[in-house]
C-alpha cells in the first residue's frame, strides 16, 4: 500500500488529556478516528485538484499524457476543428481508479497513541506514483513522486485539537 502513517501521542499534550484518558471510550476514539480519516481524504482528494503533494503544496510534474492530450486539443482549436478552447489536463486522472482507491484510517495503540494512516487499496501503479522511480520494460522509465496521499500540517493540527477537545471537554 502507498501512503503514510501519523502518530499522536495524547498524553504530551497536557496533564488534563491525560486524565481524560482514563475515561477514554471507544465512542471517544471512533470520533476522533472519523474526524481523522475525514481530514486525510480530503487532503488526498485536495491533491488531485491541486495537482500538488498535499503534504508540502509542491506542484506535481504535469505527465506527458496530460500535457500531450491539452497539446492536441490546442492544435485542434487553433485549426478551427474545436469549438472549445481545451482546457488543462490534470495528471494522475486517467482513468480516475488511483484517486477512487485512496483510504483512511485509525489505530489506537498502546498508551494514548493514535496512529492514523491513509494510502490505496492495492493498485499494482499505486507506489509508482506515490514514491516515484524506474518502471517499464527494462526498467527505463523514470517517473517522478507525485505523492497524492498525505496529511497537511493544518489537519495534523485540526486533528490534535480535535482529540483534546473531545477527550477533556466531550464533544
Amino acid at each position: 500500500m502507498a501512503g503514510f502513517k501519523f502518530s499522536t501521542d495524547f498524553r504530551r499534550l497536557d496533564a488534563r488529556v491525560a486524565l481524560a484518558m482514563k475515561r477514554w471510550t471507544t465512542t471517544d476514539l471512533q470520533k476522533i478516528g472519523a474526524y481523522a480519516t475525514s481530514k486525510v481524504r480530503a487532503d488526498s482528494m485536495q491533491s488531485f485538484r491541486n495537482q500538488a503533494d498535499p503534504s508540502t503544496g509542491t506542484a506535481w510534474k504535469p505527465s506527458k499524457r496530460a500535457t500531450g492530450a491539452f497539446e492536441r486539443a490546442s492544435a485542434k482549436f487553433k485549426a478551427g476543428k474545436r469549438s472549445k478552447a481545451p482546457t488543462r489536463g490534470t495528471t494522475l486522472e486517467g482513468t480516475g481508479r488511483l484517486k477512487r482507491s485512496v483510504r483512511a484510517g485509525y489505530d489506537l495503540l498502546r498508551n494514548g497513541v493514535v496512529q492514523f494512516w491513509g494510502g490505496t487499496v492495492p493498485l499494482i501503479y499505486a507506489a509508482i506514483h506515490q514514491f516515484g522511480g524506474r518502471c517499464g520494460r527494462g526498467l527505463r522509465t523514470v517517473l517522478p513522486a507525485r505523492p497524492y496521499v498525505g496529511m497537511s500540517s493544518a489537519s495534523k493540527g485540526d486533528i490534535q485539537r480535535y482529540a483534546r477537545k473531545t477527550m477533556v471537554g466531550g464533544v
